[in-house]
């Protein structure tokens, strides 16, 4: 369907087709060279993206008789998302060599399934507590033949971007289920491909939760499809990866409730999260002995503010489009729960990864909305005015984010190649008596060390002093020619320095890394 406008006097409509997809290139090729908003050096990226993005709008105003449509339902989305997918396998390889991912997260999660596989324990030696008082991530165990074979964490970052890539292919099938014009399928696949909101998620750690998109997107498929009991067995593995994933259940329960009119399906659900949620408790402390770790940061009524910007934020990511249909949007609602219940700072921000499941759900209620819309020719016309009119800019601004650009920040410099070299040799030279050893680590210098059971991480303050009093401590290994993790260089310095009480610098001919060994008379005082 195209809208009627009129052509500007001299040129002629093939002309200004021509030159409406030279300026739309232009944008894309902007954004795919990786646009962001989050840094200062960025901001110029950004305002290009905006001048670019404001004359496609433009252009459109002065031709709306090109046939836009059919020139959007041509844009080749399947290469488009090949193309994102492989570029973020290399942005995770990237960012392994350029000590970019850290021993929290995505080492601790890691550490456990290594020692599993090492002592037959589920046990963080990072966090020196039971993996599952941590987090409830018995599902993660089934990485323990991968570990066997070669641990590392690209195995956990590999599974994410699989199952980022099947979210696609459950999406491709709702939609198609859905929709029959090939723009709305196109569209609403663009739309998760280009989405910041999954984006920063991959952008952050490791973090299982992340694991269950595929199982969301895979279970609403066969909710559509009336399948409900094949959607709801599909959905118990996502048990295992995390305690608040009872959520998923309770989300659901609420399509059930308010959009489905499923009121029995509606109360199965809704019981199935809260009996799932009391039995995860009561299992971590019955198999630890203790209670959840990260259970005391309830506070559904701090930060409001920053709980509207977190809605606010995560909407505009999906066009605000959820917004449209007050019991979808309460649905969208419910799978933000986590965070709108937490008194947690951080919960109430896109920064880190606490919207993964909200990111999904997200995108499923924009599909409904659609649907609403589609078949109501009224309000699509509504929408279209109303998205055109204004909102593009805000879309492009927030949606700005690429693996491109994250592959671009993450390249190794030379710095980090004699870095990863001097590492292998450090570990080539204890031989396997390293195994039984144990390692305090500068932050972004854990990854390497994952095949060792026993690492711990230095963190400013307390985590410092805990290590100028461990008596177990090997070794000491920190770089300055690398930017830490959670404190500067200053407290770097400092902390080397506090080091020569208990620790003596080796010499062992390295340019950047640091190796501290205990001294011998502590070490044969310990033995004793």
């Amino acid at each position: 369907m195209s809208i009627a406008g009129k052509n500007t006097p001299g040129m002629n409509r093939q002309e200004a087709q021509t030159k409406w997809r030279t300026w739309l290139f232009a944008f894309g090729y902007a954004h795919l060279v990786g646009i962001s908003c989050g840094g200062r050096t960025d901001q110029l990226f950004g305002v290009f993206s905006l001048v670019l993005s404001g004359l496609v709008i433009l252009y459109y105003f002065k031709y709306r008789d090109l046939p836009w449509q059919d020139f959007l339902a041509k844009i080749p989305v399947f290469f488009l998302i090949g193309a994102y997918l492989i570029v973020w396998f290399l942005a995770v390889v990237a960012k392994l060599y350029s000590f970019s991912y850290n021993l929290f997260d995505t080492g601790i999660f890691t550490n456990n399934i290594v020692n599993f596989v090492e002592k037959g324990t589920y046990y963080s030696s990072v966090l020196q507590m039971p993996a599952l008082q941590d987090h409830f991530t018995p599902a993660l165990l089934l990485f323990s033949p991968l570990m066997w074979f070669k641990p590392t964490i690209l195995w956990l970052l590999f599974a994410r971007l699989i199952g980022y890539g099947l979210t696609f292919y459950f999406l491709y099938r709702i939609s198609r289920l859905l929709f029959q014009e090939k723009l709305y399928i196109m569209g609403l696949l663009l739309l998760w491909l280009l989405n910041s909101a999954p984006v920063k998620v991959l952008r952050f750690e490791f973090q299982p939760s992340t694991l269950a998109w595929p199982f969301i997107f895979g279970a609403f498929y066969l909710i559509l499809t009336n399948r409900y009991v094949l959607a709801y067995i599909i959905l118990l593995p996502t048990l295992g990866l995390k305690e608040n994933m009872p959520l998923i259940y309770a989300v659901f329960g609420v399509y059930f409730l308010l959009v489905a009119k499923r009121t029995l399906l509606s109360i199965f659900w809704l019981g199935s999260a809260f009996l799932y949620a009391f039995v995860i408790y009561a299992a971590v402390v019955g198999i630890t002995g203790f209670p959840l770790a990260h259970r005391d940061y309830l506070g559904p009524l701090a930060m409001p503010w920053k709980k509207l910007l977190f809605i606010t934020e995560l909407s505009l990511s999906f066009l605000l489009i959820p917004l449209f249909n007050f019991r979808l949007f309460a649905v969208f609602l419910a799978s933000m729960a986590t965070t709108l219940i937490s008194g947690y700072e951080s919960m109430a921000t896109l920064t880190f990864h606490y919207h993964d499941i909200p990111s999904a759900f997200g995108m499923l209620v924009t599909v409904l909305v659609l649907k609403e819309f589609h078949d109501n020719p009224l309000k699509l016309l509504k929408l279209r005015k109303w998205l055109i009119v204004w909102q593009a800019l805000l879309i492009i601004w927030v949606n700005s984010l690429t693996p491109v650009q994250t592959l671009w920040s993450s390249l190794p410099k030379e710095i980090h190649i004699i870095l990863q070299k001097e590492i292998a040799t450090f570990q080539r030279d204890l031989g396997a008596e390293a195994r039984g050893m144990v390692f305090w680590l500068q932050e972004n210098l854990g990854p390497p060390f994952i095949p060792f059971p026993e690492l711990r991480s230095i963190l400013p303050a307390n985590e410092a002093s805990l290590l100028a009093q461990d008596e177990a401590g090997d070794w000491v290994l920190v770089s300055e020619a690398i930017p830490p993790y959670n404190y500067n260089q200053e407290e770097l310095k400092a902390l080397v320095k506090k080091l020569e009480v208990k620790y003596q610098e080796e010499s062992r001919g390295f340019r950047y890394l640091k190796v501290f060994r205990r001294k011998k008379d502590v070490a044969n005082l310990h033995a004793k």
